[in-house]
């Protein structure tokens, strides 16, 4: 994640957008909402991801695209071609990713922060939790 959110009023959830970078499970494509396939072993996912009062993260159980990674060894390279992923989202397609409808019109930014600053819950984006 990077330090741009879209604040939803109603419920003071901060929506930000999370990059990942794992086994390409993009093919086959099954289903009508599925994220767009990709060749290779590994694919950067992009997630929704709502930040509660700067101490939960919640990741939505559900791709909001995908992306071709490039050729990855270690840990630092996987961590660095998924930042690079993020920067080059311009503000307003970020916006549109990560919010939802009653969001503010204003993208935000915040200081970065570690993951280990926050407890993290995989919910289902139906709410069939």
């Amino acid at each position: 994640m990077d330090g741009r959110f879209v604040r939803e009023e109603a419920d003071g959830i901060n929506y930000r957008l999370g990059a990942s970078i794992g086994t390409n499970a993009t093919r086959p494509r099954v289903g009508f909402l599925a994220p767009p396939e990709q060749s290779g072993p590994l694919v950067i996912g992009l997630h929704q991801v709502g930040e509660h009062s700067g101490q939960r993260l919640d990741l939505a159980d559900r791709w909001v695209t995908s992306a071709p990674t490039p050729s990855v060894t270690t840990i630092e390279e996987a961590t660095e071609a998924a930042s690079a992923y993020l920067r080059q989202i311009d503000d307003a397609k970020y916006k549109q990713l990560a919010s939802s409808a009653g969001c503010s019109d204003r993208l935000e930014r915040s200081e970065v922060f570690e993951l280990g600053e926050f407890t993290v819950t995989i919910v289902d984006p139906l709410g069939f939790d």
